[in-house]
């Protein structure tokens, strides 16, 4: 293989990486083509065998980094196992050259791994192994990264105030970001502050109106504080978007909770919802309100 020459100050002549190698697709584009991932994996395990161990820095320094990129895609993969040792690996290279972003990369995808495996406690050592690596000049974008990352483990270990704070510092870094509007939403839900998570989730919309998981997260809210019109409006919305499997089942939790709240007079309400929205009356061979129970503690 051929290398591209570069001059640096000293007068040496050292090999700088390959781009096609040294640089990656997002992972985010690759999820839905396996093959394609599986190519991409191929193409940094060659660059990490021939180059991990390379004599010139930024040589090296890509090569670490591919080791982090392959574990993140092990991760995807499932391959928990492999992307434990790929994260171990690129920690000691990484310590060893003092190269403090790999290693909040590393840690932050061993973060990733730990909380599929439902490990949230360790997950969160590994933020607070994070934090002090993390540079003054590192873009706020990919601190509002963190900080959102972080959140959701405090969200999974029911500790909402701890995470309402992350999101909200993920927020001030990078308002753009819907996730954390979203699961900021969530935590104000689960401590009963229904108004201050429906503000949230329709920042969250208006950031990202083709996702069918904030409409979903709306209308689940809105059912909460029994506004049953605006919550069949919004599970329509995400049923139609698609990519939400759980939404025609909450559309089914809120007609059933609006008759049995509202008895017969929910009747016109429930046409004039599905009218607007250009659908006709349910026809579930089963009835929304066959039950009385199992409505998610009364969400």
């Amino acid at each position: 293989m051929s290398h591209r020459k570069r001059k640096v100050s000293s007068g040496r002549t050292v090999r700088a990486a390959p781009k096609t190698q040294a640089t990656s697709a997002p992972l985010a584009l690759l999820l839905h083509d396996p093959e394609e991932l599986r190519r991409t994996m191929a193409a940094w395990s060659k660059f990490i065998d021939r180059h991990l161990h390379e004599e010139y820095d930024e040589v090296r320094s890509f090569a670490r980094m591919s080791l982090v990129r392959r574990a993140a895609a092990h991760t995807i993969l499932g391959e928990h196992e492999a992307a434990r040792a790929d994260i171990e690996l690129a920690l000691a290279e990484a310590a060893a050259a003092r190269a403090a972003y790999t290693q909040i990369k590393a840690l932050e995808v061993r973060a990733t791994i730990q909380m599929e495996q439902g490990d949230e406690a360790g997950a969160l050592a590994s933020f607070m192994e994070i934090w002090p690596l993390v540079p003054t000049d590192l873009p706020p974008e990919e601190r509002a990264e963190l900080w959102l990352a972080q959140g959701k483990c405090h969200a999974r270990l029911k500790r909402y105030a701890e995470a309402i704070q992350d999101f909200s510092q993920a927020i001030t870094l990078d308002a753009r970001l819907s996730e954390a509007w979203g699961w900021r939403a969530l935590a104000h839900a689960c401590l009963g502050q229904k108004d201050l998570a429906e503000v949230d989730v329709s920042q969250a919309i208006t950031r990202e109106p083709q996702n069918a998981t904030w409409y979903h997260v709306r209308g689940v809210i809105r059912r909460m504080a029994n506004r049953f019109a605006a919550s069949l409006t919004d599970l329509l919305r995400a049923e139609a978007l698609g990519g939400d499997p759980l939404a025609e089942q909450s559309k089914w939790e809120t007609l059933r909770k609006w008759l049995l709240v509202e008895g017969p007079d929910a009747l016109e309400g429930v046409g004039a919802v599905l009218a607007n929205a250009g659908e006709s009356a349910p026809t579930r061979a089963s009835s929304p309100v066959r039950s009385s129970t199992g409505d998610h503690g009364g969400a």
